[in-house]
């Protein structure tokens, strides 16, 4: 088992190499420099073939499903949809830059794709990142989701998955916790998912979380996003950045809650 002190040098290595990287593009690297924690050094997570085949069937029955439901159901954006050539980035229905607005976005030529709780901070944080001629589109407003379509098929499609794929219980020793995430998605993701799926007991660790703000709605914003990025796959289009990181990432834990 690797030691802090491993885990350390890889995250001073990162944030080093992001810094570098950013001065080398004439940007300012103090937020690299000053940064606690760098995901991509969280997100180096060494995976068996177990844990590939979890994560390929909770995108192939759960994320892609989902997508393919907003879709259907005239919820979602994207260049896979019919003359997709005609998108007007600069028209308020697309905009990300809405204060608060919890969205799944792209960013056009980066292709960039992704999620977020507040839609004027990202685009705020690409636009520092990528150059001025960047544009976004919302791909789908999380806030304007029907509760009728969340309720009939979106939410009982999700809810199963997380049954599906969460760990039994809280993994009360260090193999345990181990084993599970040597299983399956990440640790951090199978917590979630059991806090989410589990009933309130007060006996029981990590359990009633359906109950609280926020928990389901962290897996509605990452289940939609992995879908969306199959759905430009299946368009041939490119990505630029992580993908599936709330499945496979040692800091998905860290970052869903």
């Amino acid at each position: 088992m690797k030691s802090k002190e491993h885990f350390l040098k890889h995250q001073e290595r990162a944030k080093k190499k992001k810094a570098a990287e950013a001065r080398a593009a004439g940007k300012s690297a103090e937020r690299e420099d000053g940064v606690l924690l760098n995901f991509d050094a969280l997100n180096d997570r060494h995976t068996n073939s177990v844990m590939i085949a979890a994560r390929n069937t909770y995108l192939e029955e759960v994320a892609h499903p989902m997508f393919k439901i907003l879709k259907e159901n005239g919820e979602a954006v994207t260049h896979g949809c019919e003359n997709n050539q005609d998108i007007n980035y600069g028209h308020p229905v697309h905009r990300i830059g809405l204060k608060e607005q919890p969205l799944v976005y792209y960013a056009h030529p980066e292709s960039k794709s992704g999620s977020t709780g507040n839609g004027a901070q990202k685009e705020e944080i690409l636009s520092e990142r990528f150059d001025s001629g960047t544009q976004f589109y919302k791909v789908v407003g999380l806030s304007h989701i029907p509760p009728e379509l969340q309720k009939e098929k979106l939410s009982p499609l999700l809810l199963d998955g997380l049954r599906k794929f969460r760990c039994p219980r809280a993994p009360e020793t260090l193999l345990e916790a181990i084993l599970y995430d040597m299983t399956g998605p990440s640790l951090g993701f199978q917590l979630h998912a059991m806090a989410v799926t589990e009933p309130y007991d007060e006996n029981v660790l990590c359990s009633g979380a359906l109950n609280v703000t926020g928990f389901l709605y962290n897996h509605y914003r990452m289940a939609i996003e992995s879908g969306y990025q199959l759905d430009l796959t299946e368009h041939g289009l490119h990505h630029v950045g992580a993908m599936f990181e709330h499945l496979m990432s040692g800091g998905g834990g860290l970052y869903e809650a």
